[in-house]
């Protein structure tokens, strides 16, 4: 009997140790959105439970400025293929009619491919992004930054030739994002410059 008491007073303790555990658990649960500003109550003290709380909260935030970001390079993306599509569907649609003249039909296949050359870099972009999360958990391999970046200003073709100053730099890395950030980067510049 006296064994009896012993074992439902300890599991007594333990069920009411366990349920402030057990509410948290639920509430964490029932935040369905990863970008909501829902957070997890925080109790007082500084024990196990309040780190705990303290800690998924931390992540919940994490977690929404990663949506944040997500959907605003979704909205970026979007926009950047609307314009050449649309672009795109316009030449189409005077190639189709048969009347078009000779100098303006090769006036439409000339706006159809400058479409077709911009949607390159965004799905390209779109591509380096999904690689992103199998590239940072596999092994990163040793690069030479200053190579990958002299690599990427000899293949640009542009009016005005980039002028660089180069240290030799070696980081660990996948080769194949840091070339495309190195070509996007050059791009840019060599988008905005005027002189230099």
């Amino acid at each position: 009997l006296l064994l009896g008491l012993v074992g439902l007073g300890v599991r007594y303790a333990v069920a009411s140790a366990l349920r402030p555990v057990e509410e948290l658990r639920a509430q964490a649960h029932a935040i369905t959105d990863i970008g909501s500003a829902a957070r997890l109550p925080v109790p007082p003290g500084d024990d196990e439970l309040a780190r705990l709380a303290t800690t998924l909260n931390e992540l919940l935030a994490r977690l929404q400025v990663s949506d944040r970001a997500r959907r605003a390079f979704v909205s970026d993306a979007g926009h950047e293929l609307r314009s050449p599509l649309a672009s795109a569907r316009v030449a189409i649609d005077r190639l189709a009619d048969r009347d078009l003249p000779a100098p303006q039909r090769g006036e439409a296949i000339q706006r159809a491919r400058l479409a077709l050359t911009r949607l390159g870099p965004v799905v390209a972009d779109l591509l380096a992004l999904s690689r992103l999360g199998e590239s940072a958990s596999s092994d990163s391999s040793s690069i030479d930054l200053d190579d990958i970046v002299l690599r990427a200003a000899r293949g640009h073709e542009g009016p005005i030739a980039p002028h660089l100053e180069l240290q030799p730099t070696r980081i660990a890395g996948d080769p194949v994002l840091w070339d495309r950030l190195a070509r996007n980067l050059i791009d840019n510049a060599m988008r905005h410059a005027r002189s230099a």
